[in-house]
């Protein structure tokens, strides 16, 4: 299960830094002090930022996780050697 996550966070950042361009785009005219003339996509907005709550959410729920497997082996650890 754990394993799964993983692999979901990185399907979502291989997505943000496939999408970087778009800001890249955009900080190119910041930093050379004009006004920026490129619009990002909102769906690509939206899409990157929901992106970014999946990533804190399943990292979240592995570190539940993961908590949760070590108390197990502590338990299991307790139940051999009393």
């Amino acid at each position: 299960m754990i394993n799964i996550k993983y692999a979901q966070i990185n399907e979502l950042k291989l997505y943000l830094s496939q999408t970087d361009y778009h800001n890249d785009k955009r900080e190119d005219d910041q930093q050379k002090g004009v006004t920026p003339t490129y619009q990002t996509p909102m769906e690509v907005l939206m899409e990157r930022d929901n992106a970014r709550i999946n990533i804190n959410a399943l990292e979240q729920e592995i570190a539940t996780l993961e908590q949760e497997l070590e108390e197990l082996q502590v338990y299991e650890d307790t139940l051999i050697n009393p």
